[in-house]
């Protein structure tokens, strides 16, 4: 295959992906464990109150850079309050729930299945 064929083929691929991109449904894609090379790649189409129920440890550094890039997340609000419940039941999300212990609901925490290592 020569340079030109490829090139061609390279800008249908990315056409094609960003036409399937746009179609997916980001806020169940959002709790996927699976999903999290797309998301690392789309992180303004996150819906960060579902990842926040993500357990896959790479979501865990997507959500520690989102609290730290976004002081609004730590404000009580109805939003704030589910996205904080998604956290305290992932049991990955235990470093998290460390440094907020004022925003952690403790009905969803009594249900991680990490409890110990919080105690650790």
């Amino acid at each position: 295959m020569c340079e030109v064929e490829r090139a061609v083929e390279t800008a249908i691929e990315t056409e094609f992906s960003i036409e399937i991109i746009n179609k997916l449904e980001w806020n169940i894609l959002s709790r996927n464990f699976n999903a999290i090379f797309i998301l690392e790649k789309y992180p303004h189409k996150i819906n960060w109150v579902e990842l926040a129920s993500n357990e896959n440890p790479k979501a865990i550094h997507l959500l520690e850079k989102y609290i730290s890039e976004n002081p609004n997340i730590l404000k009580n609000n109805e939003n704030n309050s589910i996205f904080w419940s998604n956290l305290s039941y992932n049991c990955n999300a235990i470093p998290i729930l460390k440094q907020h212990l004022d925003k952690i609901n403790w009905n969803e925490f009594s249900s991680n299945l990490s409890i110990n290592k919080f105690f650790e």
